[in-house]
């Protein structure tokens, strides 16, 4: 079954909209075939290895009474490469069977296999039919009693005052289909003000923070939808910034050489990962279309302005 473009979609009348989440529906509940909805052996492994090697106890949850006690979608803001990990050690630990939407056009082989056995949902962002196929295996994964994790930006916000790149509808489009909750929830990596030499060394607090959960009908306007998510998500990640006295609001607030040092450690210094800014600027559109900024670096002339800051050859 293929997915109607939004643009279509969007244009039918209310029986026609019930007629078709119904039938995409009745197509997602014939896919399901989980015979168990507990947390996956890959769930598991991912959260006891990164929880020994990096988190410790620098991960802190918090509005776990927002979370409802049936499948959720949490959608989730994007940063840097331990997100995935992130969500599936915080699940994990509140004992949620959870399964995460990846983008694979970007991921090793080794990483592929990883997120494979912790029971992902794949998506190749540079091909369209995936993206409808995702979104019917995102809704069978729900429909099989598995929550399932969105980071709705596409890719990783690296802007240094921006708290939200534009978010997909993907996420409100899933829970019209299986009926399920949204949760906009932040994922925030507290950072030391100081130049550092390793990646790892970067973080003092891990803050995963879950919003009031959201019920989406077939008969909303998913964008006006998305579009409310984000603006909540917006706020809660400025008020942990005004929580923990971090100065994001403007760009002269922003420490150039820790900011670029931090960025470019998160860019290149990663077990297992890398991030390509060039490539990854393909799938930073705003959902007018046009493209946006996602990075600064200090030009020649030592001013601090948007761009990319390249790896260093050896």
């Amino acid at each position: 079954m293929e997915l109607l473009p939004y643009s279509i979609e969007k244009n039918l009348n209310i029986e026609e909209k019930k007629q078709y989440y119904s039938n995409i529906l009745k197509y997602c509940k014939q896919l399901r075939s989980r015979t168990s909805s507990g947390i996956s052996f890959g769930q598991m492994a991912i959260s006891n290895f990164y929880m020994k090697n990096f988190y410790n106890n620098m991960l802190h949850i918090e509005g776990t009474q927002n979370i409802p006690n049936c499948p959720s979608i949490i959608l989730c803001n994007h940063s840097t490469a331990h997100d995935i990990f992130s969500m599936y050690i915080a699940m994990e630990k509140l004992g949620i069977p959870t399964s995460v939407m990846v983008a694979t056009d970007c991921l090793n082989p080794f990483s592929k296999m990883v997120f494979s056995i912790a029971d992902s949902v794949f998506l190749d962002r540079t091909n369209p039919l995936s993206s409808s196929s995702s979104v019917l295996r995102a809704s069978t994964t729900l429909l099989e009693g598995k929550s399932l994790v969105i980071f709705g930006e596409s890719t990783w916000n690296l802007h240094p005052t921006k708290a939200m790149q534009d978010i997909k509808k993907g996420c409100s489009m899933i829970s019209a289909i299986t009926g399920y909750p949204v949760i906009p929830s932040i994922l925030e990596y507290i950072e030391k003000p100081n130049i550092f030499d390793q990646e790892s060394e970067i973080y003092k607090k891990i803050i995963l923070r879950f919003g009031n959960a959201h019920e989406i009908a077939v008969t909303d306007d998913l964008s006006l939808k998305t579009a409310e998510f984000q603006k909540e998500m917006e706020q809660m990640r400025q008020t942990i910034w005004s929580e923990n006295k971090i100065e994001r609001s403007n760009i002269s607030m922003i420490d150039p050489k820790i900011y670029i040092n931090h960025t470019y450690l998160k860019k290149f210094k990663v077990f297992g990962f890398t991030y390509n800014s060039e490539y990854e600027a393909k799938f930073l559109r705003n959902n007018n279309g046009n493209v946006i900024e996602n990075e600064y670096y200090i030009s020649e002339n030592n001013e601090f302005v948007p761009g990319i800051t390249y790896k260093k050859r050896k």
